[in-house]
Order: structure tokens, then sequence, then C-alpha cells
């Protein structure tokens, strides 16, 4: 009996002790495996959110800054557009934001300047592009919609721009700063960053056009057609978060979406699912092999082996229920017989082994996370509503400028921060988020330690529990301190466009798409159609009888939708009066107070249209006269031609008789003159010669004088020296001597300048005789004097030369031209060297200058007749024609050295006869 109990009773134990087994393993595996699966894609879905939430912020950030650079760039843009490449090419720190070019196009869709410098861009129209369409139409920066550049690589880019505006608000050049999506910048680097493996990050528009994709053959391309990701479609009608889908090349993903701010993009992330739940899938591939292991061998061994197995059972549950108090290498179980006691160690320690690899996977994440925020900008916190603990991320340190470590963590220190007159607004959101259980979203400041405030955009959102009980808060915080410095000039903007909207000239009117009803209008309407704003304003335009048929405007919205926009149609509209006036009629379709609205532009040329009739008519007469006089002009140009030429030669013998004429005119009252100067100087050195003597005598006279007063009475003598002194006699009697030396002194320069002027004015003498050439220069320098010594001082090396057989005043008329020149080609002070020397058969005279110099390229033309480099009045141009026939005629040669910036020397040979 008992032999028959004691087999079932250890059957029953073993089974009842191995199901027991199985049932807890599989359920602690089930109950780990499905917390670990739900917080693990929870924090997934959360952490790629987050991610794709920062990388947007940031691009909307990089975008909103390079916008401002641009706009700065336009306002201190200069208004000298010829010298806009020169100022392009200058502005290199703009080119590290715009990497591909920076870009100057007028108007018209002329480009006038490009940096990097690309010639062939300056050849095409830009007038059709859709940003520069949108600029000129709107008067406001823009951010373009991706597409490929006319450039030789035919990269696609995107464009920003920023218009160049003169007083009157109205549209100079368009600045165009243009970004490579091709390249690694804030755009490119995009398709670098992945995601684990097989995740990657792709940004697209509202068009489905793929901006940027790591598969860069998908660039520009819409190659995701709906319904190929139903998230991806969700985004594009305002879908924010993250979820699971198909995307459309067929795989699971884990897909995150953002849309941008700034413009109509939006950022997006992809994970597969094999790899954002892998660590879930490994899990649960282990756990159910090892449940599976762990019951057949705990039948087996329960069986036969139940006590044996009892103690190492019971060490494993010791160290199970020690596990927590363990670190490092003591959390595993060491068993060295391969028992199921064995068999479980060894799952627990893979089991560890794998949350390991889970938590550092997890740490890698959270540092991503980290280094994410810190580049965004972006900080994240989280209340424990509980405890009412708050923890920071590092970004947040760095955002409130606290040390790290150095935050309490308790609500009193985290509204502490937040300045007195935001810090109710804020308790009242978190206040209506607890209570509504839902998120908030709002901005306000932070004063940081060193006094200054920072403006942050802060959201929020709650966590409740099962029971709907609030758990805790997770929220993010952003400095847009920037940002609203860039909305506040915005506005200001927006001010300036108000005033040019009222003050435009052209008639602006803003009317509702759908029924034409008036929503605002400029003060030019009334002047073009007679209606006032308080009669106009909610009325629609066929109410107030402007189209001539409701036929007319539904022809216009129809074109309008199948071109986008208007651009100077002509139309016929009514005025008040009845009136019908042709117009030039430009719109587009805008958004106005949440509306579908119409921007129309109406330009009244009605007198214009008839002043081009009128002239019709005249047009054909020009035309038939225009024929004639081109025959009769073309038998004209040939007999100009020939008189041209010989008026040429007629002209320069013409201007050379003129200039002889007029030296020897000058000459002769040169002459008249020093003859009429020698007559008066002559008595007037001779009476200065007889004043001396006759001060001599007076000077003795007074001498003995006062030799014969000294035996005088006392008192005479002593009233006599008072007086003289008081006359000053002994000081006029000293200084006279002196001034009549200087006086003859001065007669004797006027001699010989007379003497000089004399020689020199005898241009008309046709004789030649030997004559010194030195004395020639001399009395040249003599002449000239008066226009040298204020600008340069002469230096003299006149060596020792014989006499030559010449005409010295025709010389002398030479070497005046080139003094003159050397006087006026020196700017301030300077120096002119004046020397001769015998060179064999010849003499040659230098005459050099410091002045400014000769460029080369005109060099070859100085002795044309009236070429000159002066200012018109100063200069005819014959003077060193003359000089050089003057030189010709004595059988002698002129020429010239220059250097701009070094001066110039003239050299004269003239041979020795």
């Amino acid at each position: 009996m008992r032999g028959r109990v004691v087999p079932a009773m250890k059957t029953r134990i073993s089974v009842a002790v191995s199901v027991l087994i199985v049932a807890i393993i599989a359920a602690l595996s089930f109950l780990a495996l499905s917390f670990f699966r739900q917080e693990i894609r929870r924090n997934a879905s959360n952490q790629q959110f987050i991610l794709v939430s920062a990388l947007a912020t940031e691009l909307d950030d990089k975008l909103a800054t390079a916008q401002g650079e641009l706009v700065a760039l336009a306002a201190s843009f200069p208004r000298d557009f010829s010298r806009a490449q020169e100022y392009l090419d200058s502005r290199v720190d703009v080119r590290l934001i715009f990497d591909n070019c920076v870009a100057l196009i007028f108007p018209s869709g002329r480009m006038t300047a490009i940096t990097p410098f690309e010639p062939d861009m300056l050849r095409n129209d830009y007038s059709g592009r859709e940003y520069f369409r949108r600029t000129m139409e709107s008067g406001q920066p823009y951010i373009s919609k991706p597409f490929i550049t006319f450039q030789k690589r035919g990269m696609p880019i995107i464009n920003l721009t920023a218009p160049l505006l003169d007083k009157r608000g109205r549209i100079e050049a368009i600045l165009v700063g243009s970004i490579d999506l091709t390249r690694h910048n804030f755009l490119g680097k995009l398709a670098h960053l992945r995601l684990g493996k097989g995740g990657y990050v792709y940004l697209y528009d509202s068009g489905r056009t793929m901006i940027m994709h790591p598969d860069a053959g998908r660039i520009m391309k819409k190659d995701v057609p709906p319904g190929a990701n139903s998230l991806f479609d969700r985004a594009l009608q305002g879908f924010e978060g993250s979820g699971e889908t198909v995307n459309s090349r067929g795989v699971a993903v884990l897909a995150s979406f953002k849309r941008l701010k700034t413009t109509d993009w939006i950022m997006a992330a992809s994970t597969p699912l094999s790899e954002a739940y892998g660590s879930v899938n490994k899990a649960k591939a282990f756990l159910g092999t090892a449940l599976a292991v762990s019951a057949l061998l705990s039948v087996a061994l329960v069986w036969g082996l139940m006590s044996f197995l009892t103690v190492p059972l019971a060490n494993f549950t010791r160290h199970v229920q020690e596990f927590s108090r363990k670190k490092g290498g003591a959390r595993f179980f060491h068993r060295d017989r391969q028992d199921e006691i064995g068999i479980l160690a060894a799952a627990f320690n893979r089991m560890i082994e794998a949350l390991d690899r889970e938590n550092e996977a997890l740490a890698r994440s959270e540092a991503m996370l980290s280094e994410s925020q810190r580049l965004a900008h972006v900080g994240n916190w989280e209340l424990d509503i509980a405890t009412g603990t708050i923890t920071w991320s590092d970004e947040m340190y760095r955002l409130t400028g606290l040390a790290p470590g150095t935050f309490s963590g308790t609500r009193e220190g985290f509204f502490g921060l937040v300045t007195p007159h935001d810090r109710e607004a804020v308790e009242n959101a978190v206040a209506a988020a607890l209570r509504n259980e839902s998120k908030f979203n709002l901005e306000h400041n932070f004063v940081r330690p060193d006094g200054t405030e920072r403006t942050v955009h802060a959201e929020a959102e709650v966590f409740f529990d099962g029971a709907g009980t609030p758990v805790r808060i997770f929220g993010t915080v952003k400095d847009i301190t920037e940002r609203k410095k860039v909305e506040e000039a915005l506005r200001a903007s927006e001010r300036k466009f108000a005033v040019a909207f009222k003050a435009s000239p052209d008639s602006i009117i803003i009317s509702r798409l759908e029924d034409g009803r008036v929503l605002e209008l400029n003060d030019s309407t009334a002047t073009i159609f007679g209606y006032g704003r308080e009669e106009a304003i909610g009325r629609t335009s066929m109410e107030l009888g402007i189209w001539l048929t409701p036929e007319d405007r539904a022809a216009m919205v129809e074109a309008l939708q199948q071109q986008g926009m208007l651009r100077n149609r002509e139309l016929k509209l009514r005025t008040k009066s009845g009136d019908i006036r042709t117009i030039l009629f430009s719109a587009r379709e805008i958004e106005h107070a949440g509306e579908r609205s119409l921007l129309a532009v109406i330009r009244d040329v009605t007198d214009l249209k008839q002043a081009e009739e009128s002239l019709g008519d005249s047009r054909q007469e020009l035309a038939a006269k225009h024929a004639q006089l081109q025959a009769l002009y073309a038998e004209m140009e040939e007999k100009s031609r020939e008189l041209e030429k010989a008026y040429a030669e007629l002209k320069a013998t013409h201007a050379q008789m003129l200039q002889r004429e007029k030296m020897a005119s000058i000459g002769q009252l040169a002459a008249g003159v020093a003859h009429e100067i020698n007559n008066p100087i002559g008595f007037i050195s001779s009476n200065l010669g007889t004043l001396r003597r006759y001060l001599g005598r007076l000077v003795d006279y007074i001498g003995f004088q006062g030799e014969r007063l000294a035996a005088a009475s006392p008192e005479v003598v002593a009233e006599l020296a008072q007086k003289r002194q008081a006359l000053k006699l002994d000081y006029i009697l000293g200084d006279t001597g002196k001034l009549i030396d200087e006086s003859l002194e001065g007669t004797e320069r006027v001699r010989k300048i007379v003497a000089d002027l004399k020689s020199f004015s005898r241009v008309d003498d046709t004789e030649t005789r030997l004559a010194d050439i030195n004395e020639c220069l001399e009395s040249t320098l003599n002449i000239a004097w008066n226009e040298i010594k204020y600008k340069a001082t002469v230096t003299k090396e006149l060596g020792e030369i014989p006499a030559v057989r010449c005409n010295p005043q025709q010389l002398n008329q030479v070497f005046l031209n080139l003094l003159v020149n050397a006087a006026h080609a020196i700017e301030g002070q300077g120096e002119i060297g004046v020397g001769t020397c015998h060179e064999g058969e010849w003499i040659a005279i230098r005459v050099s200058d410091t002045g400014c110099g000769i460029p080369e390229e005109i060099r070859g033309r100085i002795f044309e007749p009236f070429f000159t480099t002066k200012e018109v009045g100063i200069g005819t141009g014959l003077g060193l024609s003359i000089s050089y026939d003057i030189v010709r005629k004595h059988g002698g040669e002129i020429s010239v050295e220059s250097e701009p910036g070094n001066g110039t020397t003239f050299t004269v040979r003239i041979p020795v006869t």
C-alpha cells in the first residue's frame, strides 16, 4: 500500500511543483514582458516625437534666423547698385548661412549680382520663379518651395528672399539667399541623421514633395501617393505625434510627424517596428524559450530529484529575494551543475544581460535626447503630483541660467524663477490643465540669476491613472527670446505695409472671393470709382455696379483660379457716375480674416488708351517719312565722313595758328609791359641811390649837431635827447638804410624779370642764333616761378654744355609747357628736377616731377592735338603738340618716361651744330 502511495504522492508533488513553477515563471514572464513592452513602446513613441519636435523647432529657428539675416542685409544694402557685386563678395558672413549663393534681382527679373560669381546666371530671366513672384506681389520676405536651380550642377535648392524698398515703400530690388539641399548644412544634415540602424529623418511639404531624405534619389519627388502611408496622409491634414503605420515601401514602422511654423513643411521620423520594439521581441522569444525549457526540465527533475532540487532552489530563491541589494557580478546566480536550477539560473542571468543591454540602449537614447535638446534649445521637466517633486533636463539649467544641480526640485523653486507678472498666468494654466484633464500652451518669462529676462514657450500635458487621478505633468520649454524680437520687427514691417496700402496711387480693394463683398479699400478707390469707404465696405461689387455684367466677374474668377494670379489684365469697369473706364486689373487670392479673399490692384488707363489711339494715325505717317529719311541719311552719311576728315585736319591747323598768334600777341603785350616797367624802375632805382646819399649827409649832419649841442646847457641837451628818443630817430636812421637796400634789391629783381620777359616774349622771332640752353632754362624758370613756387621745390643740375644754334624763344615755349605741366601734375607738395648734359652730338634737357604720372594706356597719345587729361577749362590739349612740332623743327626729339604714382620725366634732345 505504501509502495503504491509513494509513487502517487511523488507524481502529484512533481506535477504540482512543475505546474506551479511553470505557472509562476509564465506569469512573471508575461507580466514583465507586458510591462516592458508597454513602457518601451510609450518611451520610444514619446522620445521619437520629442526628437522630431526638437528638430522641427530648430529648423524653424534656423529658417527664421536666416530670414532675419537676409532682411538685415537688405536694410543695410547700399543703394548704389553698381557696387552690388563688390558688396556681396565682401559679405563672407552671409555666405556661411546661404551656402549656394546670394544674389540681387531687379523687379524686371534680371539678376545684377551674385556671389560666388557665375556670369551665366546673369543671363537668365527670373520673373517667372515662384519666390520672385510671391515677393513682388506681397512686398514681404518669403521662403520658397524647393526647386531645381538654373545653375550648371542643377541641384535642388530653396531660396529665401528679402525686398529692398525705397523711401516710398516700392521694391527697388530683391535680395535672394539660396541654400543647397545637397550640402551638409542645417537642412542637408537631416539626410545623415540616423535613428538606430534603420531609422531616419525626412522632410516634405504640403504638396507631398520630398525636400530632404537619406535616399538622395527621392528628393524633389512626390513618390508617396495618397493611401500609401496613412499617418503620412494624416500629417498633411494636421496630425502631429507618433504612431505605427506601414510606409510607402511596405515596411511596418514607428512614425512621428511635426509641422513647421515658418513654412508648410512637415518634419518626420521613421523607425522600423522590428528595430523600435526589437528588445521586446527578443525578450519575448527568450522568455518563451526559457519557459518551455524550464517546464520540461522541471517535470523531469522534480520527478526523480525533488529533494535534491529543493536546496539549490532555495538558494536561487534567496538570491532572487536579495537581488535588489546586489550590484555588478553579484547579481548573477552561479551554479555549476546543469540541472533545472542551473538552467533557470542561466536563463535568469541571460535575462539580466538582456536588461543591461536595454538599459544601455535607453541611456544612449537619453544621451541623444539631451544632445537634441541642447541643439534645439528645448528643455523638458516632469512634475510628480503625489510628491510635488520636479525633475529637469540639463537644458533647463542652461535656459534658466542656474548652475547644474542647484535647482531645488520644488514647485516654489520653479515658480520663483517665473517673472512676477507672469507667475499667476502660469499657475492658472497648470490648475486649468489639472482640472480639465488637458494640455496647456503659453508664453512667459524667466528671470535669470544675473537679472536678465528670457521669453520661453511652454507646453505641457497632464497624465492620469486608470481612476482618472492626475499623477504627473510632462512639459517642454523653448527659449523664444530671439524669435520674439524677429516677430516684433515683422510687426513693424506690417505697419509700414499698411502705410503703403493707404498711400498707393492705384486703387486697392480686398473683397470676399465667394460673392465679391468689399472688405477693405484704400483712398485711391474713391478717386477712380467715386465710392467712399462708408458706402463701399460691406457691399458686393455687383451691388455697387462696378462690373458691366455678372459674366465679366465670373470670367475673372475662373481665370484667377486657373492661373493662380492675374497681372495687368485690361478690363472695362463702371464708376459711380456711370462712366465706363478702361483699367489694368491685377489680382491674386489671399486669406483675409480667415476667409478666401481677392486682393485687386486697379490702375485707370483710360486717358492713356485714348492717347495711344490718337497716336496710331501718326505712326503710319511717320513710318513713310522715316523710309524717305533713311535713303537721304545714307547719302548724307558718306558726305559727312569726308567732311569730318577734312574738318579735323583744318581744326588742328587752325588751333595751332590761333595758339601761335595768341602767343605772339602775348609776346608783344609782354614786351610793351616790360618796356613800360623799365622806365619807372629806372628812375626808382636812381632815386633810391640819390636818397641813400642824401640820408648819409643827414646822418653826418645830425652827428655833427649832436657834438655841438653837447656844449649847450644841460637843460637843452636833456630836452633834445628826450625828444630824439620820443621820435625814435636813432632807430629810423638805422632802419632807413636797410629799407633802401631791400628796395634796391627788389628793383634789381624786377629789372631781371623784365629782361627775361622781354627775351621770352619774342615768340614770333623766326631767326635762329647761337644760344646757351642753360640761360634759356633760367629765364623760363623765372617766368614760370609764380606757377611753381606754391607746389614744388626746384632742383637744378645744369651741366657744362656748348652753345647751339636754335630759336631760343620757341625753345623757351617748350620749356615753359613742360614746367607748367610738371607743376599741374603734382597734388599737394612735390619736387621738380631740371637738368642738362652733353651727350655726344646732342644736348639733353630733362624735366622731371614727382606727380601722379601718366597711365600707360594714354601715354602714346599725349602729343596728339587737343588730347588732354586736365579738367575742362584748364587745358586746350595743344601745349605738348606744339612743343613736339618745335622740337622736330629743330631736328631734335622729345620722349617721356612715366610710372603712375611715381612721377614723369620728359627728355628733349637738340643736335649740336
